[in-house]
């Protein structure tokens, strides 16, 4: 999870961002991801069916959620090892957690409805 910075309000939330004009969502996952993280994602992230919306004051907002294995950068390493190089504009941490972990310290029911969806996928293909 990656911890937004004081001005962005100090929660934590998952990698987000948005479409560019005419940009494919799975391009768009890709490219957050690698722009969030300072990693080179070999493939596109994988979209695993689940969609949400949320209305703020002027917009409303349509989110789409991507798996990314993680297989394909830790191979004989932990996640922890892994080198995260974070956009001091947009965050102050991230942290390699369990499930339970994040489902406590995400900021919106979105987000842990995502990560269950999730989560039931994966536990699906088993």
């Amino acid at each position: 999870l990656f911890q937004t910075t004081p001005e962005r309000g100090s929660f934590w939330q998952p990698i987000t961002g948005k479409v560019d004009k005419n940009e494919p969502l799975e391009v768009a996952a890709k490219r957050e991801f690698e722009e969030e993280t300072g990693l080179a994602l070999p493939q596109a992230p994988i979209p695993i069916g689940y969609e949400f919306t949320y209305q703020n004051i002027e917009t409303r907002y349509s989110e789409h959620v991507f798996e990314i294995d993680l297989s394909l950068f830790v191979k004989n390493h932990s996640p922890s090892q892994i080198s995260i190089k974070l956009d001091p504009m947009e965050h102050q941490d991230c942290r390699w957690i369990s499930a339970e972990e994040a489902f406590s310290l995400l900021k919106y029911d979105s987000n842990r409805q995502a990560l269950h969806f999730l989560l039931t996928e994966l536990n699906k293909s088993r």
